[in-house]
């Protein structure tokens, strides 16, 4: 009897069990377990949530296709289906920059589509008379450029706000702006921060095109041909907005697993081929060399890289989203280390090189290479070498020797305040005593430690220049005129000096936002006064190891920062130095960047640095080396020699064999493209 009643018993249990778990499934959720609180998502979470859900279905489509639950993949029309309509999506105020602009080039370049609708609800961006008002002079004149492209159409567009009672957020809005656009119009929809490498014809042929991304789908692009069954299911899982497990990118990558036969997914011409684990290898295609000229189009996930180029910048850089800037806005990937061209400008600053020396220090080999660069490479009119301390020594009396009456040493003391501000370190002394000797005198000032590979002339033609680093804008190499209107601006800026706060405040973070509120007084240089690559400021020993070597012929001079590098040379160590710092000083000293192999008779070669053409002294001119190709002369055949006219689509870094037509250059239009 006890026994049957506890049978009985344990079979209840069993019956109630089964109960509950039939009610979970048809509720089609399992219970919460723990906590319920729903912590907040990460990028890497939500990777890992997309990758699951993708196995998931993989995993019951893999059974359902056994028994063709599924039919087969969407195959294509004979004919393009897709209309050649670009759009655009630009919701919320925010700056215009270079990038958005080079996507909008590329797409025109490359698809060369019937029109570009750009849809937007910001007003100065429709009404563009005021976009340099509320966006500033930058965003403005690119904004104007991109207005000008032919058949590009500024459309007004009113994003939905909210959706089952619940405020859209701006995310969720934006894709189901797509889904919008894309039925209304048909097309190719594109984020802001996709270049266009090759023409898309192949893919027109579809109902529905998306991209592979390294973790599910690339949503940058999307292929449509307006009003089709895959747009209506992806749409109507926003029906499920706010039930706190929507997204629409967990919503699109079932609808794409669960309907192969509406969508065509490419699986490697979207993806990022430098993008090998993570986000953090975002930043690759903008600092290194990885090949993409093989894609169809690239998303830049532009967010997770912080340096923004310009059309004058982007000419020089060497790297694989360089290439692909050149290719959409001036026709060409290949760099021009030449630009701009000789055109007749008037020099408004004085051909005159200007040296600060505070306090007694020795005057090394590196400092000499420095005034001979000014001599022979910048052929300065003038040297005026400003101290508190007149050096000593091998290598200023050769110096002195070498510079003849171009020399002038003049008394400078050092600055003890600024408007009353104490300056209690000798380099915040020599930062502003800079600024007011080019105030009164115009000219070039360079830092002590600093090279001059090329001649400067192109660029003295403005009344101010400055170099950028990481921190804002490089006064270690500065060109002026007498009386420059930016150096007033900047001289005034010190009634603020704070010397707490001072380390790269008033030197380079304040005259960077001088020149955005003074953009006509001020040219910024943004790669040719400095350091051959920007990531040279977290590695300053980069220059002096054989495997830091770096392209260095696009730039006009180069900051050793000698400071972070305390050894000292001589002539004959660097005969041999295969180093970035070792070609630099070959080309100052001898004449080329190229190992020298042979036995120099040293004090035999410095002889000819004192005669009246020592500006032609080199090794080759003086019989004592075969003669080297200089590293422009080796930039120039690396050249297109047919630059703009007659654009060759780049393969791999190279141009193709069969030359592929591409219309006219649709932005640049300066004479110097000519």
């Amino acid at each position: 009897m006890a026994s049957s009643n506890g049978s009985g018993w344990w079979q209840g249990l069993v019956v109630l069990a089964l109960v509950a778990v039939g009610i979970v499934v048809l509720a089609g959720k399992l219970p919460s377990i723990g906590n319920s609180e729903v912590e907040k998502e990460t990028p890497e979470d939500v990777h890992k949530e997309n990758i699951r859900h993708l196995h998931e279905v993989k995993e019951s489509d893999s059974s359902r296709r056994i028994n063709n639950y599924y039919p087969k993949d969407l195959q294509p029309y004979d004919e393009n289906v897709v209309p050649n309509i670009v759009h655009y999506i630009w919701l919320g105020q925010r700056r215009f920059k270079f990038h958005h602009l080079v996507s909008i080039a590329s797409a025109k370049r490359v698809l060369k589509p019937e029109k570009i609708m750009f849809h937007t609800n910001v007003d100065c961006m429709i009404d563009f008379d005021n976009m340099d008002f509320q966006e500033g002079i930058e965003s403005g004149r690119l904004w104007k450029q991109a207005r000008e492209i032919p058949g590009f159409e500024v459309v007004r567009y009113q994003p939905p706000t909210a959706m089952n009672n619940l405020t859209m957020d701006p995310h969720t809005a934006h894709f189901f702006s797509r889904i919008d656009v894309l039925k209304n119009h048909g097309g190719i929809y594109l984020d802001e921060d996709v270049i266009v490498i090759n023409n898309f014809d192949p893919l027109l042929k579809y109902d529905f095109v998306i991209g592979r991304e390294r973790a599910g789908l690339n949503t940058g692009i999307l292929i449509s041909k307006g009003k089709v069954a895959f747009l209506d299911k992806w749409s109507k899982f926003f029906e499920k907005f706010g039930d706190g497990e929507f997204s629409p990118e967990k919503s699109l990558y079932r609808v794409v697993s669960q309907n192969p036969d509406l969508v065509h997914v490419e699986k490697t011409k979207f993806r990022r081929q430098d993008m090998f684990q993570n986000d953090g290898h975002a930043d690759n295609i903008f600092t290194a060399r990885v090949s993409h000229f093989e894609n169809y189009a690239i998303k830049l996930y532009y967010d997770l890289y912080y340096v923004e180029y310009s059309e004058q910048s982007i000419k020089y850089v060497n790297s694989t989203y360089a290439d692909l800037a050149r290719f959409a806005y001036y026709g060409s990937p290949a760099r021009k280390v030449d630009w701009p061209p000789n055109i007749v400008q008037v020099h408004r600053v004085p051909n005159v090189v200007h040296y600060i020396w505070f306090t007694p220090h020795d005057f090394e080999f590196h400092h000499f290479l420095s005034i001979k660069s000014a001599l022979h490479i910048q052929k300065a009119d003038r040297i005026m070498f400003h101290t508190d301390s007149v050096p000593k020594g091998e290598w200023w009396e050769k110096a002195k020797k070498m510079a003849g009456t171009k020399m002038n040493v003049t008394v400078l003391k050092q600055p003890t305040d600024a408007f009353g501000r104490p300056l209690n370190k000798l380099h915040y002394r020599s930062h502003l005593a800079r600024l007011q000797i080019l105030l009164d005198h115009g000219g070039i000032f360079i830092e002590e430690d600093t090279l001059i590979v090329k001649s400067l002339d192109e660029i003295r033609h403005f009344p101010f220049t400055m170099g950028m680093d990481v921190y804002g804008l490089n006064n270690g190499v500065m060109l002026s005129e007498a009386g420059s209107e930016f150096l007033r601006y900047y001289i005034e800026s010190y009634q603020y000096f704070r010397e707490e706060e001072e380390e790269h405040f008033n030197s380079a973070m304040e005259p960077y936002r001088l020149g955005n509120d003074h953009p006509d007084s001020l040219n910024v240089e943004e790669l040719r006064l400095t350091r051959p690559d920007w990531t040279d400021w977290f590695d300053m020993g980069r220059l002096w190891r054989e495997d830091g070597k770096r392209e260095w012929s696009h730039m006009l001079c180069i900051q050793l920062k000698w400071v972070n590098h305390v050894k000292s040379y001589r002539p004959e160590d660097i005969l041999q130095m295969d180093t970035t710092f070792g070609e630099i000083a070959r080309l100052v000293y001898f004449g080329s960047p190229a190992l020298i192999h042979k036995s120099i008779d040293i004090d035999e070669f410095e002889k000819g640095f004192y005669r009246e053409d020592s500006h032609k002294h080199t090794l080759e001119n003086a019989g004592m080396m075969n003669k080297k190709k200089t590293a422009d002369e080796e930039m120039a055949e690396r050249k297109d020699e047919f630059y703009i006219r007659e654009v060759k689509h780049p393969k791999d870094q190279h141009f193709a064999e069969k030359p592929a037509h591409v219309d006219e250059v649709v932005i640049a239009k300066d004479s110097s493209k000519e």
